[in-house]
């Protein structure tokens, strides 16, 4: 289901996660100018957690990505909060022991751009372009706000996509054996234990929107995306600027959590005719990352 736009960000983050936990202080900025350290707790394949990752990435916000065990959250029982189990969750860890704990991966951009470092960041970022803040939101220039697009259409169709098999379902879990403080124990578990629990999961999902055929449900949506927002690549971005606005870096970031993995390849080549995506995402990449 596609929603229309919103007139902002912070109303868009309301209406999927309005509960916020800073456990020291709700005035806390989430950046900081001192030696704080800022990490954010993840699963290696979540493109919720990949879309903070892309605003973090591209405000250039120093992180620690701390990856956590999906069977038994020990990561995340040292935190201040305890009522929220679900990733992403972002903490600032203060020199003076205090921390500032945002859950959801909308409420830690909504703290983001409210930060005054991030918005400076930003703002010098898009100097010599028409990009503004409240642009960069609210996706001012555009008729849909891909934001949503990003959670409501497209991350919920990757799961069903990512696990089509339990071969697939598999090789989504490989990352385990590169996180070094699992055990080897931890990482058979959450390869095969996390892989089957992941394919069921999706079979559910499939279920529950009435999707027969994944890759066509998926290919249909990026048609969206493509014809829409890259108006068959008449526009650079989304945002119909010559940078990207929050819409472009939460569709980027919802992509990228399967990079490396079949899905990937389908997204990108398989299922277009066109070079148009593809020819978005490197521009998205640089963007990000550079």
């Amino acid at each position: 289901m596609m929603m229309a736009r919103s007139s902002g960000v912070n109303r868009i983050l309301r209406v999927r996660s309005s509960t916020v936990r800073r456990s020291s202080s709700s005035a806390a900025p989430l950046v900081s100018e001192d030696e704080s350290k800022l990490k954010l707790y993840q699963y290696a394949i979540c493109p919720f957690c990949h879309k903070a990752k892309a605003l973090l990435s591209y405000a250039s916000v120093p992180h620690e990505i701390v990856e956590v065990n999906p069977l038994n959250k020990a990561e995340l029982k040292t935190l201040a909060d305890q009522s929220v189990k679900k990733v992403p969750i972002a903490v600032l860890e203060q020199k003076d022991g205090r921390s500032v704990q945002i859950n959801g991966s909308n409420d830690i951009i909504e703290a983001l751009l409210e930060d005054p470092k991030v918005m400076n960041t930003l703002q010098n970022k898009w100097a010599g372009t028409e990009m503004t803040m409240e642009a960069f939101q609210q996706g001012e220039n555009v008729e849909r706000w891909w934001y949503r697009y990003a959670d409501d259409d497209l991350a919920a169709l990757l799961y069903p996509n990512v696990c089509r098999t339990l071969s697939d379902s598999r090789k989504a879990f490989a990352y385990v054996k590169d996180v070094e403080h699992f055990s080897a124990m931890q990482k058979f578990l959450v390869a095969n234990i996390g892989s089957l629990a992941m394919y069921f999961a999706a079979s559910k999902i499939k279920s529950k929107r009435n999707i027969k055929d994944e890759q066509k449900a998926l290919q249909t949506t990026l048609d969206l995306f493509e014809n829409e927002a890259l108006a068959q690549g008449q526009h650079l971005f989304a945002s119909q600027n010559s940078v990207p606005d929050m819409g472009d870096i939460a569709v980027y970031g919802v992509l990228s959590s399967v990079k490396g993995l079949p899905v990937h390849d389908y997204v990108l080549q398989q299922s277009r005719e066109s070079d148009v995506l593809m020819d978005w995402y490197a521009r998205m990449e640089e963007e990000v990352h550079s």
